[in-house]
């Protein structure tokens, strides 16, 4: 018994950093230092007004008009995690980037874990779990 979930874990490590190094590789190798655009333009210059302790505010409006309108347009949470960086001095768009990365490969491992008790726990559910991971890596 010991030895399958002993499988399955490194079976779902090795899925999660195949898909951490595709992420990055996308990442770093495609948008670089690019400036963020759309979506990741709020929430990445929201994370930096965050960290200078501006609050939710629009970072349209901060950046565009020199104002600080607090605003909510986005759900908070993900600023929040991008400010993490952020308040350690890492606030390029790459920075946060690489951040958002690592987020997903946790999501990796999250799904292979849930997919994997969903199918019916250790031994029978680890080949769902290890799928469903590699799906979503």
């Amino acid at each position: 018994m010991r030895e399958r979930a002993r499988g399955f874990a490194l079976g779902l490590g090795l899925v999660t950093a195949v898909g951490l190094l595709v992420r990055l590789v996308y990442a770093v190798g495609v948008h670089g230092d690019d400036p963020p655009r759309g979506d990741g333009f709020y929430f990445h210059h929201q994370a930096v007004a965050l960290s200078q302790g501006d609050g939710f505010i629009s970072p349209i409006a901060w950046l565009y008009a020199d104002t600080n309108l607090q605003a909510a347009h986005h759900p908070p949470l993900y600023s929040v995690y991008l400010a993490v960086p952020s308040v350690l001095g890492f606030t390029s768009p790459l920075a946060h980037r690489v951040f958002s990365c690592l987020a997903g490969a946790g999501m990796v491992a999250l799904v292979g874990v849930v997919a994997r008790r969903l199918a019916g726990g250790p031994g029978r559910g680890d080949r769902a779990g290890l799928l469903a991971a590699g799906l979503a890596a």
